[in-house]
């Protein structure tokens, strides 16, 4: 939805019948997650820990990033604009390499 609405003015990006396969496995998904915190509370299990908002809003946008940018450098790549696309990739790529890189330990010079 976040996708469609920025870069798509409002448009479905999915056929109608993956649309409403979505939304179906959606409410699935939802009434199973309602149904596991029921029974966590009859277990007598502590409630889970709220997500933070702040990490929540940039997992979204590294997300929408990880389908937007690649579609876009393929899209101008199709269109001859090979330059601007391996730029976009380029960026996408260190975007990704950064991340994990924050999550590898400190490895000391020789």
């Amino acid at each position: 939805m976040i996708v469609e609405s920025r870069y798509l003015d409002g448009h479905g990006a999915l056929f109608p019948d993956v649309a409403a396969a979505w939304q179906e496995q959606v409410r699935r998904t939802e009434a199973i997650a309602d149904m596991a915190v029921r029974l966590a509370e009859l277990d007598g299990v502590p409630p889970a820990a709220s997500p933070d908002a702040e990490a929540l809003a940039r997992r979204t946008t590294e997300l929408v990033a990880d389908l937007v940018e690649p579609a876009k450098a393929d899209a101008l790549e199709t269109l001859g604009e090979g330059r601007q696309a391996l730029d976009i990739a380029a960026a996408w790529v260190r975007s990704k390499v950064n991340a994990t890189a924050e999550f590898l330990p400190e490895v000391p010079a020789p």
